[in-house]
Protein backbone atom coordinates (compact mmCIF):
# COMPACT_ATOMS: atom_id res chain seq x y z
CA UNK A 1 0.00 0.00 0.00
CA UNK A 2 2.57 2.56 0.84
CA UNK A 3 5.15 1.43 -1.89
CA UNK A 4 2.03 1.90 -4.23
CA UNK A 5 1.47 5.63 -3.01
CA UNK A 6 4.98 6.56 -3.60
CA UNK A 7 5.42 5.03 -6.34
CA UNK A 8 2.29 6.64 -8.11
CA UNK A 9 3.55 9.57 -6.43
CA UNK A 10 7.06 9.44 -8.60
CA UNK A 11 5.27 8.89 -11.82
CA UNK A 12 3.04 11.88 -11.21
CA UNK A 13 6.20 13.51 -10.75
CA UNK A 14 7.12 12.29 -13.91
CA UNK A 15 4.55 13.41 -15.76
CA UNK A 16 4.04 9.47 -17.13
CA UNK A 17 0.02 9.51 -17.49
CA UNK A 18 0.91 5.67 -19.09
CA UNK A 19 2.67 4.43 -16.24
CA UNK A 20 0.27 5.71 -13.38
CA UNK A 21 -2.56 3.83 -15.34
CA UNK A 22 -0.29 0.36 -15.51
CA UNK A 23 0.57 0.95 -11.93
CA UNK A 24 -3.39 1.10 -11.04
CA UNK A 25 -3.80 -1.64 -13.08
CA UNK A 26 -0.98 -3.97 -11.38
CA UNK A 27 -1.67 -2.88 -8.07
CA UNK A 28 -5.17 -3.89 -8.63
CA UNK A 29 -4.74 -7.63 -10.44
CA UNK A 30 -2.33 -8.20 -7.23
CA UNK A 31 -4.98 -7.33 -4.78
CA UNK A 32 -7.31 -9.26 -6.60
CA UNK A 33 -5.14 -12.63 -6.24
CA UNK A 34 -4.62 -11.98 -2.84
CA UNK A 35 -7.85 -14.02 -2.50
CA UNK A 36 -10.22 -16.59 -3.39
CA UNK A 37 -12.71 -13.24 -4.69
CA UNK A 38 -11.38 -10.55 -6.71
CA UNK A 39 -11.65 -7.26 -4.66
CA UNK A 40 -10.23 -4.82 -7.48
CA UNK A 41 -12.14 -2.12 -9.07
CA UNK A 42 -14.25 -2.22 -11.86
CA UNK A 43 -15.80 0.17 -14.10
CA UNK A 44 -18.79 -0.80 -14.15
CA UNK A 45 -19.57 -0.34 -10.37
CA UNK A 46 -18.84 3.08 -10.72
CA UNK A 47 -20.21 3.51 -13.68
CA UNK A 48 -23.93 1.97 -12.19
CA UNK A 49 -23.26 4.16 -9.37
CA UNK A 50 -23.14 7.36 -11.85
CA UNK A 51 -26.09 5.82 -13.44
CA UNK A 52 -28.20 6.04 -10.69
CA UNK A 53 -27.25 9.44 -9.49
CA UNK A 54 -28.27 13.07 -10.07
CA UNK A 55 -25.87 15.36 -11.93
CA UNK A 56 -26.46 19.03 -11.94
CA UNK A 57 -24.18 21.03 -13.55
CA UNK A 58 -24.76 24.79 -12.84
CA UNK A 59 -25.49 26.66 -15.64
CA UNK A 60 -27.46 23.43 -17.45
CA UNK A 61 -30.89 24.07 -16.99
CA UNK A 62 -32.37 21.69 -20.06
CA UNK A 63 -33.05 17.86 -18.95
CA UNK A 64 -31.97 16.46 -22.35
CA UNK A 65 -28.99 18.69 -22.34
CA UNK A 66 -28.15 17.31 -18.77
CA UNK A 67 -28.74 13.53 -19.91
CA UNK A 68 -26.25 13.93 -22.61
CA UNK A 69 -23.74 15.00 -20.30
CA UNK A 70 -24.42 12.38 -18.37
CA UNK A 71 -24.22 10.19 -20.72
CA UNK A 72 -20.76 11.56 -21.92
CA UNK A 73 -19.37 11.10 -18.53
CA UNK A 74 -20.74 7.58 -17.99
CA UNK A 75 -19.07 7.29 -21.50
CA UNK A 76 -15.53 8.63 -19.98
CA UNK A 77 -15.92 6.28 -16.95
CA UNK A 78 -16.05 3.02 -19.14
CA UNK A 79 -12.70 4.06 -19.89
CA UNK A 80 -10.48 4.14 -23.01
CA UNK A 81 -11.08 8.34 -23.05
CA UNK A 82 -8.14 10.97 -22.24
CA UNK A 83 -9.42 14.76 -19.98
CA UNK A 84 -8.91 16.34 -22.68
CA UNK A 85 -11.26 13.88 -25.15
CA UNK A 86 -13.36 14.09 -22.71
CA UNK A 87 -13.42 18.04 -21.68
CA UNK A 88 -13.97 18.13 -25.93
CA UNK A 89 -17.20 15.59 -25.90
CA UNK A 90 -18.59 18.16 -23.23
CA UNK A 91 -18.03 21.16 -25.05
CA UNK A 92 -19.33 19.75 -28.71
CA UNK A 93 -22.30 19.27 -25.92
CA UNK A 94 -23.05 22.46 -24.95
CA UNK A 95 -21.50 25.03 -27.30
CA UNK A 96 -24.06 24.09 -29.79
CA UNK A 97 -26.91 25.87 -27.20
CA UNK A 98 -24.83 28.88 -26.37
CA UNK A 99 -27.56 31.77 -26.44
CA UNK A 100 -30.40 29.77 -25.54
CA UNK A 101 -31.66 30.81 -22.18
CA UNK A 102 -34.04 27.88 -22.30
CA UNK A 103 -30.63 25.21 -22.08
CA UNK A 104 -27.86 27.08 -20.59
CA UNK A 105 -27.86 30.36 -18.27
CA UNK A 106 -25.20 32.21 -17.10
CA UNK A 107 -23.06 30.94 -14.53
CA UNK A 108 -19.57 30.48 -13.48
CA UNK A 109 -16.56 33.06 -12.28
CA UNK A 110 -17.52 35.21 -15.53
CA UNK A 111 -21.42 34.92 -15.09
CA UNK A 112 -22.00 34.55 -18.98
CA UNK A 113 -23.20 31.87 -20.55
CA UNK A 114 -19.68 31.08 -22.18
CA UNK A 115 -18.63 29.93 -19.11
CA UNK A 116 -19.70 26.13 -19.02
CA UNK A 117 -17.40 26.05 -22.09
CA UNK A 118 -14.30 27.49 -20.28
CA UNK A 119 -11.42 24.68 -19.88
CA UNK A 120 -11.95 25.16 -16.04
CA UNK A 121 -15.29 24.25 -16.11
CA UNK A 122 -15.66 21.56 -18.17
CA UNK A 123 -12.78 19.79 -15.97
CA UNK A 124 -14.23 20.34 -12.98
CA UNK A 125 -17.03 18.50 -14.43
CA UNK A 126 -15.34 15.66 -15.60
CA UNK A 127 -13.05 14.74 -12.75
CA UNK A 128 -15.26 15.96 -10.13
CA UNK A 129 -17.53 13.58 -11.38
CA UNK A 130 -16.10 11.03 -12.56
CA UNK A 131 -13.57 11.17 -9.28
CA UNK A 132 -17.02 10.69 -7.17
CA UNK A 133 -18.02 7.91 -8.97
CA UNK A 134 -14.64 6.04 -8.62
CA UNK A 135 -14.88 6.83 -5.10
CA UNK A 136 -17.93 5.12 -4.88
CA UNK A 137 -17.28 2.06 -6.59
CA UNK A 138 -14.56 1.31 -4.49
CA UNK A 139 -17.00 1.54 -1.29
CA UNK A 140 -18.72 -1.05 -2.68
CA UNK A 141 -15.87 -3.04 -3.59
CA UNK A 142 -14.33 -2.66 -0.34
CA UNK A 143 -17.66 -3.89 1.43
CA UNK A 144 -17.94 -6.70 -0.97
CA UNK A 145 -14.56 -7.82 -0.05
CA UNK A 146 -15.94 -7.87 4.01
CA UNK A 147 -13.31 -8.34 6.51
CA UNK A 148 -10.22 -8.57 3.82
CA UNK A 149 -10.73 -4.37 2.79
CA UNK A 150 -10.45 -3.21 6.66
CA UNK A 151 -10.02 0.87 5.29
CA UNK A 152 -8.46 3.32 2.95
CA UNK A 153 -5.65 5.12 2.89
CA UNK A 154 -5.74 9.19 0.77
CA UNK A 155 -3.40 9.32 -1.40
CA UNK A 156 -3.46 12.79 -3.13
CA UNK A 157 -1.43 14.37 -6.01
CA UNK A 158 1.14 16.84 -4.46
CA UNK A 159 2.05 19.73 -6.72
CA UNK A 160 1.45 23.77 -7.35
CA UNK A 161 -2.48 22.73 -7.72
CA UNK A 162 -2.40 20.53 -4.41
CA UNK A 163 -5.34 22.59 -2.10
CA UNK A 164 -4.55 22.61 1.46
CA UNK A 165 -7.05 19.72 2.24
CA UNK A 166 -5.64 17.34 -0.10
CA UNK A 167 -2.03 18.21 1.51
CA UNK A 168 -3.62 17.27 4.80
CA UNK A 169 -4.98 14.73 3.62
CA UNK A 170 -2.47 12.67 1.95
CA UNK A 171 -1.48 9.30 3.53
CA UNK A 172 -4.34 9.34 5.87
CA UNK A 173 -5.48 6.30 6.99
CA UNK A 174 -8.81 5.30 8.28
CA UNK A 175 -11.30 2.55 9.03
CA UNK A 176 -13.87 1.75 5.96
CA UNK A 177 -16.59 1.95 9.13
CA UNK A 178 -15.47 5.33 10.09
CA UNK A 179 -18.16 7.61 10.58
CA UNK A 180 -16.55 10.53 8.74
CA UNK A 181 -15.58 7.95 5.79
CA UNK A 182 -17.98 9.20 3.52
CA UNK A 183 -16.63 13.11 4.31
CA UNK A 184 -12.84 11.42 3.73
CA UNK A 185 -13.57 9.70 0.84
CA UNK A 186 -12.39 11.76 -2.65
CA UNK A 187 -13.45 13.97 -3.90
CA UNK A 188 -13.01 16.49 -0.92
CA UNK A 189 -13.28 19.32 -3.24
CA UNK A 190 -14.39 20.52 -6.83
CA UNK A 191 -11.61 19.68 -8.67
CA UNK A 192 -10.70 17.05 -6.94
CA UNK A 193 -7.46 14.66 -8.16
CA UNK A 194 -7.04 12.22 -5.44
CA UNK A 195 -7.94 8.43 -4.87
CA UNK A 196 -8.44 6.20 -2.12
CA UNK A 197 -6.32 3.13 -2.39
CA UNK A 198 -7.64 0.53 -0.40
CA UNK A 199 -5.97 -1.32 3.23
CA UNK A 200 -6.28 -4.51 3.41
CA UNK A 201 -6.06 -7.09 6.42
CA UNK A 202 -2.28 -8.00 4.68
CA UNK A 203 -1.30 -4.59 5.69
CA UNK A 204 0.49 -3.53 8.19
CA UNK A 205 -1.08 -0.16 8.73
CA UNK A 206 -1.06 2.64 11.72
CA UNK A 207 -4.51 4.21 12.02
CA UNK A 208 -4.48 8.23 11.38
CA UNK A 209 -5.44 9.74 14.87
CA UNK A 210 -8.74 10.82 15.60
CA UNK A 211 -7.98 14.49 16.07
CA UNK A 212 -5.74 14.69 12.46
CA UNK A 213 -8.74 13.03 10.91
CA UNK A 214 -11.33 15.60 12.23
CA UNK A 215 -8.41 18.29 11.10
CA UNK A 216 -8.94 17.15 7.55
CA UNK A 217 -12.89 17.13 8.05
CA UNK A 218 -13.05 20.85 9.10
CA UNK A 219 -11.07 21.81 5.99
CA UNK A 220 -14.02 20.02 4.23
CA UNK A 221 -16.31 22.77 2.68
CA UNK A 222 -19.95 22.36 4.20
CA UNK A 223 -21.43 23.15 1.01
CA UNK A 224 -19.56 20.64 -1.06
CA UNK A 225 -20.33 17.48 1.35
Amino acid sequence: MKKYAENRQNLIDAGDEDGIGYLEEEYQRELGHNKDYAVAFRPDVAGNYFHNRALLIRGIVDDELTRDAKFSIFETLKGGRTMNEAMGDLRSIFEPWIGDPTKIEPSGISDTEEDILKPYRLENIVRTESTTAVAQGRAAVADAAADYVVGFQHSSILDFRTTEVCQLADGITFKKDDPRAVKLQPPLHFNCRSIDTFVTSDDEVEWTSEEDLDAVVRLIQPEFK
